[in-house]
């Protein structure tokens, strides 16, 4: 029998066949070599390629295999000496292969348990890369369907399209602000003259004009802005008196005309200025064109107009207040009142808390009016001021609908496909909806520092990597019916919490909900988007209350002064002034049992109209600390403070 010459072993396989152990000590031992281990043995051919092939195809380690090899070779060594020739030897062997694979299945199983433990959590991750793959591209075949951008455009603007055109003040105010420099509604007093009159004097200065009293020594200055404006308050109380309606209809700000933009992003009106180019939508990523098509992009810049003329409305009433002008003062509480309602013709919350703010700045008017000089107004004038109080609409409620069906409903139909279950294109918007309400829109610009930070900014931000993500996120968030139910519980809780009293408002909290979802790390997760971008609808319930007490207590103020005129003297209660003076008896809302309010006096025999505060008794009229109109509350862990809470009258100016 012939044999083949042993190949002639290289270093590299020495390498390759050394433990590293052996390494480690300095020697090149090669003692795992099984193929040289075969080819040195004294096996005829037939029976050393037998082996050969078989401890290849066994496909174990090095050391198995050099095992194997001599096993097998031993085997035959055997078969040799017992007389058997080589082919019949290779005969009785059998299949190559099936032995392979038995010598293999018997040594794996031989293996330690740390193996075999490597092993099965090998497989278990497998298994769960394969089942999170495939669950990503499942929850990638659905897509959000939310409104459109025109469905919400016409849905917040539906009330405007109602009105009669003839019935509204936006083209003539239109015209005012295109044809004036809106700096003349400027009522701030300038930072250098602020920082001045602080060095000369070491007083602080009241950012607003409005915040001065008349013997304040920068008071010229009020006196001259309205003097300046004479024109612009008299074109705009003609237009509250003329219209019942604004009338302006809200639209992204790339649609707005370029004039319209210009004068109502506060730019001067001779100063050029560009609108915004509408996106290409079709190039944006899902998420980003999501997030660019919610309401949250949509501009109400009439509010931040209205609020100018109110403020300078409200500074024109207060020098008017200072000349005895009876008739003035009235009429800028008329149009701050107009002004209010012509905020929240659209139904968002801001345009109700912009409403509600615009109101407030008449009752301070009127208020300081009222206590300040009295007798400057007949007894139809202050009739007249009561009517107007008393017809005036305060209320959130149309705003809160908004947030509930509009708002949160189309977040969620931004999060979810058509069978409720979360898409990467809704947590996609979700990443790039918060930018947004932080008032930072995606740049398509990079800011990366390297070319690797670009890069793996990209990766991350990537429509792929938001699509891997969506099985996880789908696992932390709930899915849609879950979060609808609470967003259902939350709103009926609000809306009943809107139904309180103000005295119970101030010690419970219609949010607790959604604090109690997200009292835990995983509720905090589970529920983000509606804990995270839901208002506080309590804060907005308990301001509508203020305001609307303080009104009440300024219908009760008026009614008390006619009742002195024809008596000559305060009323002691309300019940002397119902059904003569007023239509019924107004409760106080800080006290657990609705009694209602006191009237009392003050130091120089004023009135005083006031509730008992949230300790339930009566202190005389002693105001709290915290600043008019507020009730003195502070919070859970400390003590109902010893106060009443003064309705009427307000603070002087800068005292509150």
């Amino acid at each position: 029998m012939t044999r083949s010459k042993p190949q002639p072993t290289t270093l590299m396989r020495k390498l390759r066949t050394t433990p590293l152990l052996d390494l480690i000590r300095g020697r090149l031992s090669g003692r795992l070599d099984w193929r040289g281990l075969i080819e040195r043995c004294d096996l005829p051919e037939p029976c050393r390629g037998m082996v050969l092939e078989v401890t290849r195809r066994t496909r174990l380690w090095r050391r198995e295999r050099y095992e194997v090899a001599g096993e097998l070779i031993a085997h035959f060594g055997d078969g040799l000496e017992a007389g058997a020739t080589a082919e019949t030897l290779v005969e009785r062997f059998g299949d190559v292969r099936q032995t392979a694979r038995l010598i293999r299945r018997a040594k794996v199983r031989g293996r330690s348990a740390v193996y075999h433990a490597r092993v099965w959590m090998g497989r278990g991750i497998g298994a769960v890369v394969v089942g999170y793959v495939l669950a990503a591209v499942w929850l990638s075949v659905g897509e959000p369907e939310p409104m459109s951008v025109d469905e919400m455009i016409k849905a917040i603007n539906a009330p405007i399209e109602d009105m009669p055109e003839d019935q509204r003040a936006w083209p003539e105010l239109r015209e005012l602000l295109l044809t004036t420099d809106v700096a003349i509604f400027d009522t701030e007093v300038p930072y250098e003259v602020r920082d001045s009159y602080l060095e000369e004097t070491g007083e602080n200065v009241p950012r607003s004009l409005t915040g001065l009293t008349p013997a304040h020594a920068l008071w010229p200055m009020a006196e001259e802005v309205v003097e300046d404006g004479a024109s612009v308050i008299q074109k705009v109380i003609n237009l509250t008196q003329g219209y019942k309606h604004l009338g302006y209809t809200i639209e992204f700000e790339f649609r707005m005309p370029e004039d319209d933009y210009r004068v109502m992003m506060n730019l001067s009106a001779h100063e050029s200025s560009t609108v915004p180019v509408e996106p290409d939508w079709n190039v944006m990523s899902p998420g980003e064109r999501l997030a660019r098509q919610s309401s949250v992009p949509i501009l109400l810049p009439q509010l931040g107009v209205l609020r100018r003329m109110a403020r300078l409305l409200e500074l024109e009433a207060m020098v008017a207040q200072e000349r005895g002008d009876a008739v003035r003062v009235i009429e800028c509480s008329r149009a701050l009142l107009q002004l209010g309602d012509w905020s929240s013709e659209q139904p968002l919350l801001i345009s109700c808390l912009v409403d509600l703010s615009i109101k407030s700045i008449a009752h301070k008017r009127i208020g300081h009016a009222l206590h300040a000089a009295p007798e400057v107004y007949s007894d139809e004038q202050l009739k007249e001021l009561a009517h107007m109080l008393a017809g005036m609409t305060i209320s959130f409620t149309s705003g809160i609908q908004w947030e509930e069906r509009f708002y949160a409903q189309d977040i969620l139909d931004r999060l979810y496909d058509e069978n409720g279950r979360l898409s990467d294109e809704g947590v996609e918007f979700l990443f790039m909806f918060d930018t947004y309400l932080d008032g930072n829109p995606v740049s398509s610009q990079s800011t990366a520092p390297t070319w690797a930070h670009e890069k793996f900014s990209e990766i991350v931000t990537s429509r792929w990597a938001f699509r891997l993500a969506t099985p996880l996120a789908s696992l932390v968030l709930a899915d849609r019916e879950d979060m609808s139910a609470l967003q259902d519980r939350f709103f009926a809780r609000t809306y009943a919490y809107g139904r309180l009293p103000l005295g119970e408002m101030v010690q419970s909290d219609s949010d607790d909900l959604m604090e109690e979802a997200a009292s835990t790390t995983i509720g905090r997760f589970r529920y983000m988007p509606l804990v995270i971008y839901l208002p506080s609808m309590s804060a907005a319930y308990r301001t509508e209350a203020v305001v609307r007490n303080v009104r009440d207590g300024l219908v009760v103020a008026i009614a008390a002064e006619l009742y002195r005129r024809e008596h000559g003297d305060w009323p002691e209660t309300q019940a002397q002034l119902v059904p003569r003076y007023l239509p019924k008896v107004y409760a106080d809302e800080s006290d657990e049992q609705l009694r209602p309010l006191i009237l009392g006096r003050d130091e120089t025999g004023g009135l005083v109209v006031y509730g008992r505060g949230l300790d339930g008794d009566d202190d005389g009229g002693q105001r709290g600390k915290r600043g008019w109109p507020n009730i003195d509350y502070h919070g859970e862990d400390e003590p109902i403070p010893d106060s009443d809470w003064i309705l009427y009258p307000p603070p002087a100016p800068g005292a509150d």
